[in-house]
């Protein structure tokens, strides 16, 4: 679930792929002339490939330009517009040992974009009024206020899903870390709590209301929903979001059968050459961090979680009252993230915030990005996380944005 910048699928084109440039930090948005043109101009590059239009039939010709010049294993999108699949397309293979090639019902493992999920999760709950926005640590867990630091005894869900709380970014720190992996005894609830429990007892890294990012704060949202209710995170996943949403293909660590290639493998740069990492303890994040980032899933189940926010957005409830989606879009304080989301809200061309968000497990990549005001959506997944993919993502991008505006301009 590392993030080797913040920036993610709008973001990247935008920042004219200059990735260092837009972190989601506390700052505020980066600004660009308005309106722009649908294609190069300012703050839009020129595009080295003529990236057409939606639906012209040309977007896997696009992916496998790209995927060949960034030379990974496989590379992926599907596009949504107007409340539908506006197209998809995936050039490449599942695996770098292999010449089987992966498919657009393939499943995906989508790192720290689980975010958005687990979030809306939260939302959930909030509105099934078993927890609120301002429900902290020391209501779920009395129990640890002599171990707990204070300043943590009165930070918010809020706080926490916003990377806000203070909650430090080394894992390592936790005393008992070896404790919460796979191959460790308990059930992973047991060890999620271990998690969220001792992160809860070191110093913070920062006051409350500053941006830090921090999977931890994630890790201690699942553990809290668990204490609350008494269901594992994943079994919440699969009830209440990915259920009522349709989403059939989604689960959870890397995805596929061990032993087996049915599905894409996440693959690690080794000298110089990447190998690919089949299903197992070695192809993702213990699974007690599952709320920061361990959801794998096809393209079209995401293509139904980007709809459901599209809609809140436009007045439209769905899982959550349409108030509750657009409160979850909103950048906390004075940070550009909201929950589970980053937000830039510098662009005239947009109509509106652009939401997006970047994860990778180290072994796979994922640039996801809605545009409520276009009423489009976007997700971008490739099988490896090299420096070679995050091009190939960022090139990507760049032909989609500018192929999605040569669309609203005819």
């Amino acid at each position: 679930m590392k993030i080797r910048h913040y920036s993610a699928i709008v973001s990247s084109i935008i920042c004219v792929l200059s990735l260092a440039a837009c972190g989601g930090g506390s700052g505020g948005s980066n600004s660009e002339p308005a309106p722009p043109p649908p294609v190069g101009g300012p703050g839009i590059p020129p595009s080295p490939i003529e990236p057409g239009t939606v639906g012209d039939g040309r977007l896997l010709d696009i992916v496998e330009t790209i995927r060949d010049r960034r030379n990974v294993p496989a590379l992926g999108v599907i596009i949504v517009a107007e409340g539908q699949i506006a197209e998809q397309a995936v050039a490449g293979v599942r695996s770098v040992s292999s010449n089987v090639q992966a498919t657009v019902s393939d499943r995906w493992h989508i790192g720290s974009v689980t975010k958005a999920m687990t979030a809306t999760l939260t939302a959930i709950m909030v509105e099934q009024s078993l927890i609120s926005w301002d429900t902290t640590p020391l209501d779920v867990w009395p129990e640890y206020s002599a171990t707990m630091h204070p300043q943590y005894q009165s930070v918010t869900i809020v706080d926490l899903l916003s990377h806000q709380a203070g909650i430090p970014t080394d894992q390592g720190a936790i005393p008992s870390i070896a404790l919460t992996r796979d191959e460790a005894p308990g059930t992973v609830i047991e060890k999620r709590r271990l998690w969220a429990k001792e992160l809860l007892e070191l110093t913070p890294m920062n006051p409350v209301g500053t941006f830090e990012y921090a999977n931890g704060g994630y890790i201690i949202v699942g553990a809290m929903l668990e204490t609350i209710t008494g269901t594992p995170w994943e079994t919440l996943m699969q009830d209440q979001l990915f259920g009522p949403l349709g989403m059939t293909s989604s689960g959870f660590g890397a995805p596929g059968t061990p032993g087996q290639l049915d599905q894409p493998w996440g693959h690690r740069e080794q000298g110089g050459s990447l190998v690919a990492i089949p299903p197992g303890p070695e192809a993702d994040s213990p699974a007690a961090a599952g709320p920061a980032g361990t959801v794998h899933l096809t393209m079209s189940d995401y293509a139904k979680f980007m709809f459901a926010h599209l809609e809140g957005e436009r007045g439209i409830p769905g899982l959550v009252g349409a108030e509750t989606f657009q409160f979850m879009h909103q950048p906390v304080r004075n940070s550009s993230y909201a929950l589970g989301w980053s937000v830039d809200e510098g662009h005239a061309w947009a109509d509106g915030p652009l939401l997006f968000h970047l994860g990778s497990n180290l072994r796979w990549l994922a640039n996801a990005g809605i545009i409520p005001g276009l009423n489009t959506g976007l997700i971008i997944v490739t099988n490896a996380a090299n420096d070679d993919a995050y091009d190939a993502s960022d090139e990507l991008a760049l032909e989609l944005l500018n192929r999605i505006l040569n669309t609203n301009a005819q």
